[in-house]
């Protein structure tokens, strides 16, 4: 007697139906996406908004539906009917680290790749010794009274309001910049706050943002002002 297989004669009785699978997909279409600045060139993948899950989607989908589906059933609809990433959020990366490790990922000449190498060991000496010196100019200003040494930086964007609600997960949410000043005689760190519909986040606001804070923070006795960032190695100002 020969046997034959029968397993998926009788037709998938798991199977969603599309009314079931249109719902989700309808679902997660009214979730907020946008393009990669920096790599449009090699990802055409749509992004999520930044901090957003899998969990955080299906957690949405069930407050809304009365019989929703099971997560995994969730995430191969996900897989199958999407191309999206999503982009956690990170702290700042050197761009010269980004790109020598790229380089040496696809280098594939040993000689040139051991040159790379050489490079970015200089880069990171040099990002070390930048690190002593912020450290001595803090020294110096605690112990004299007439040296400061600020250090500023434009936060990365976040969004507002971070709360709950199940219609802030499907809107565009509005952004919010903070330049950060750390005063090293002090060693007191101070934001300035602001929304993207009162001002961008170019050199003049981060500017004005410095300015204030040397004439409200900075005390008269000061002559000597060091200003650092991660852009600008070291500026030095003589009052």
């Amino acid at each position: 007697m020969t046997l034959t297989d029968q397993r998926g004669i009788a037709g998938g009785r798991n199977k969603l139906s599309e009314t079931i699978v249109q719902k989700v997909v309808d679902q997660i279409n009214k979730i907020p996406r946008y393009k990669s600045h920096y790599r449009r060139e090699k990802t055409d993948s749509d992004f999520l908004p930044p901090g957003t899950t899998i969990q955080k989607m299906y957690e949405v989908y069930c407050s809304e539906e009365n019989n929703p589906i099971s997560i995994a059933s969730y995430k191969i609809i996900f897989y199958s009917k999407f191309n999206l990433r999503m982009k956690p959020l990170k702290k700042d990366t050197c761009n010269t680290c980004d790109r020598l490790k790229i380089q040496m990922d696809n280098e594939k000449d040993f000689e040139k790749r051991e040159e790379l190498k050489v490079k970015h060991s200089e880069h990171l000496e040099l990002a070390e010794g930048s690190q002593k010196l912020r450290r001595q100019h803090f020294k110096t200003a605690k112990e004299n009274e007439d040296y400061e040494c600020l250090t500023f930086d434009l936060e990365k964007t976040l969004p507002l309001p971070r709360i709950p609600t199940n219609i802030v997960f499907y809107k565009r949410q509005l952004w919010v910049y903070n330049a950060g000043v750390h005063s090293g005689k002090k060693e007191l760190g101070y934001c300035y706050v602001w929304i993207e519909g009162e001002a961008g986040r170019g050199s003049q606001e981060v500017g004005s943002c410095l300015l204030k804070h040397i004439q409200h923070q900075v005390s008269p006795t000061v002559k000597h002002l060091i200003l650092r960032n991660d852009v600008v190695v070291k500026i030095e100002i003589s009052i």
